[in-house]
């Protein structure tokens, strides 16, 4: 198998993942006239688990596949009327959900 084949591998199980895990992100990313994504923290890992971080990591590499800025506010939540164009996600932790 070549490297480019593994990347495209590797890229289509990171679409397969964040589509089934997240479908809202997903279609956040496909959101059209949208070229900014926000989100909080406490999105993910909200009890620091290794696999909410990893998925993180996917989302994040996911909003680039896609074309989009993706900002992370820490700390308290932000106003959603001072992002302007920006695309809002919210997601309840697995535990919440």
């Amino acid at each position: 198998m070549s490297a480019s084949n593994t990347r495209i591998e590797r890229e289509l199980d990171l679409q397969r993942v964040i589509e089934t895990l997240l479908p809202e992100f997903a279609d956040a990313c496909r959101r059209e006239g949208a070229t900014e994504l926000v989100m909080s923290q406490h999105a993910f890992a909200v009890d620091y688990q290794d696999e909410e971080f990893a998925l993180l990591g996917r989302a994040v590499k996911y909003a680039g596949f896609s074309g989009k800025n993706l900002t992370i506010h820490c700390g308290r939540d932000q106003d959603p009327e001072a992002a302007g164009k920006a695309v809002i996600f919210t997601r309840l932790s697995p535990r919440q959900a």
